[in-house]
């Protein structure tokens, strides 16, 4: 399975830094990542995850023969947070 997850808008000054591309079949994982509304907690899970499970391989750029099958976008709610920084304080691991 091929998952891609936006958690920013790209800045291009530095390129597209916030859309992340990886591949697993890891169940478990897949699970907790659609669980996350929050892009901070989301990005941190992504680093404890890539140190702690093996059968998740990030990619950096997807083939033209590859294809996305999961979609996480999480964008809007970036730039909700950027335009009021005081929401960060409140944020729960999931924001449900």
């Amino acid at each position: 399975m091929i998952i891609e997850i936006k958690l920013g808008k790209p800045v291009e000054a530095v390129g597209d830094c916030a859309i992340f591309y990886y591949e697993t079949e890891y169940e478990y994982f897949i699970d907790e990542i659609k669980k996350y509304k929050c892009p901070f907690r989301l990005a941190m899970y992504l680093d404890e995850a890539m140190e702690q499970f093996d059968d998740i391989k990030e990619l950096i750029r997807l083939e033209p023969s590859q294809k996305i099958d999961l979609l996480i976008d999480l964008l809007a709610e970036s730039e909700r947070i950027i335009k009021n920084p005081t929401l960060f304080a409140f944020l729960d691991k999931y924001l449900e």
